[in-house]
């Protein structure tokens, strides 16, 4: 069973809100609840990385799965609208060289789609037949055939709530 259906029963015996389909109409306790976990897990992480505490990490990046699948079905967000965030993300890859060098020479003049107006250097990676593009700093950048999350079909007639 996946975390997010583990968590989901959890709630269920704990008595917590869950809705079934996306909403922002939600108790104000409800939200606030979401946004205050979702923060002290994050600082336990940042404060166990400082402290180079291996079990407090492990522990806060698993409490942070909890906590944000809790958040999740407190708002009703389907969790196969990952599947978007996936697809995005590896949209961010280049299918070819080609591609690359193109995705390379937009970039270093302004063009790209994303960051028209902003030249910024770049460096090509190549996985096996997956080819990557990074800034200075080691920033993945996006393909220029990148495409964006839709999540219009996750919410009530595709529009924003």
């Amino acid at each position: 069973m996946c975390s997010y259906k583990r968590v989901k029963r959890w709630s269920q015996i704990a008595g917590l809100t869950i809705k079934n389909e996306f909403t922002l109409d939600v108790e104000e306790v409800d939200k606030r609840l979401a946004i205050d976990l979702i923060q002290e897990e994050f600082q336990e992480l940042k404060d166990a990385i400082k402290e180079s505490n291996a079990a407090e990490v492990i522990d806060a990046l698993n409490d942070l799965q909890w906590v944000v699948d809790r958040a999740k079905q407190t708002f009703g967000v389907k969790p196969n609208s990952f599947n978007e965030l996936v697809n995005s993300n590896h949209s961010k890859f280049c299918d070819s060289k080609e591609e690359a060098i193109e995705t390379q020479r937009l970039y270093a003049e302004g063009l790209h789609p994303n960051k028209i107006g902003v030249k910024i250097e770049t460096t090509i990676h190549e996985y096996d037949t997956i080819f990557t593009l990074k800034d200075k700093n080691g920033k993945l950048l996006k393909s220029k055939n990148f495409i964006d999350c839709d999540y219009s079909k996750y919410l009530k007639n595709g529009k924003r709530q």
